[in-house]
């Protein structure tokens, strides 16, 4: 018979006899299911759980090349844990006339054959699971899984990026919109400004037109008097004189009053009509250009124009205005990169 034959012989019969341990009832041996009989301690409970654990061990292995006394030397060893555990399977109160010192014996037993037991066992284990293992499919596998999670990494990445660049875009319109909305806002409260000054205007003109009227018959009546009074009496005509004098005065200051709060009025109007035309047209001049600084320019423009209050020609030392939206297109010109 070869070598190799009788390994084979060795593996067989040594599996043969691992799977008769792992038929054994641990309960029955040193569990619960003895509590008729003398029952093991903590520590002896240890020692079996040790053991089969080992053996549970050698049953996943596969002995194909192990040598032959590395096979015989544990199976030298099962037999001799094959007759401890028949001691301690036997073992009672009535047959035994000191029985917790056989007890203590069987443990003692287990824990000294232990080491040698595994000493016996762990290198047919060890080899056992590195020839079951196949370290080159192993590293496959993982650079497969790294390549994997590169690609997965890099599409999160380039995921991430389209999401940060939708999100700009998103926030960016917003803002244009919100900025749209701001600046139409603000032209309408201005064009609102504009018609309820434009209303008072008109009013203050129909007042001032209607006593400049009245001041002009006023005047004719008080001719007429004068030359119905011709020759009368110097007293009676002098207090006719004063009174004329006085109501006519009250007249004249009550035209220059409403014509006063006409040309405020207008002022006004024209002032908020010039800034409401500005910010309605703000988005216009900046579409129309892609320059940043003629943008800049206009907005500084838009801006200027929205809080200040240009001549208009209706206040006492206010000259002739240029035509609305002149002077803002000159001022944007003069910026211009073209011009600088």
């Amino acid at each position: 018979m070869s070598i190799f034959e009788s390994m084979k012989q060795e593996a067989q019969a040594l599996r043969s006899e691992i799977n008769e341990f792992l038929k054994i009832d641990r309960e029955e041996l040193y569990g619960e299911k003895r509590l008729h009989q003398l029952s093991f301690n903590h520590n002896g409970k240890k020692q079996f759980e040790a053991i089969f654990g080992l053996i549970e061990e050698l049953s996943k292995c596969h002995f194909d090349r192990v040598p032959q006394n590395k096979i015989s030397s544990i199976r030298s060893r099962l037999q001799t844990y094959k007759e401890i555990f028949e001691r301690a399977k036997n073992l009672n109160l009535q047959d035994d006339s000191s029985p917790k010192s056989t007890r203590d014996n069987i443990v003692q037993e287990l824990e000294s054959n232990y080491a040698g037991f595994f000493n016996e066992a762990s290198p047919v284990i060890n080899f056992a699971n590195q020839a079951g293992t196949d370290f080159k499919q192993i590293e496959r596998e993982a650079r497969q899984t790294l390549e994997q999670v590169k690609a997965h990494s890099e599409e999160q990445k380039n995921q991430m990026e389209n999401q940060k660049k939708s999100a700009e875009s998103i926030l960016e319109s917003m803002r244009k919109a919100s900025a749209e909305a701001g600046v139409s806002q603000e032209a309408i409260h201005f064009s609102e400004a504009q018609k309820n000054h434009s209303k008072k205007a008109e009013k203050w003109y129909k007042w001032g037109r209607n006593l400049l009227i009245g001041l002009i018959v006023s005047l004719f009546i008080t001719g007429m008097l004068f030359v119905s009074f011709k020759g009368k009496e110097a007293l009676v005509l002098g207090y006719l004189e004063i009174t004329v004098l006085i109501i006519i005065s009250l007249w004249i200051y009550a035209v220059n009053f409403c014509n006063k709060n006409f040309h405020a009025e207008k002022h006004n109007e024209t002032i908020n009509a010039n800034k409401a035309r500005t910010l309605a047209s703000f988005n216009s001049f900046v579409a129309a250009s892609k320059n940043e600084n003629i943008t800049n320019q206009v907005l500084l423009h838009a801006s200027a124009s929205a809080f200040s209050n240009p001549p208009t020609g209706f206040g006492k030392t206010q000259g002739v205005p240029l035509p609305p939206g002149m002077e803002f297109t000159k001022q944007i010109a003069s910026h211009s990169p073209d011009n600088t």
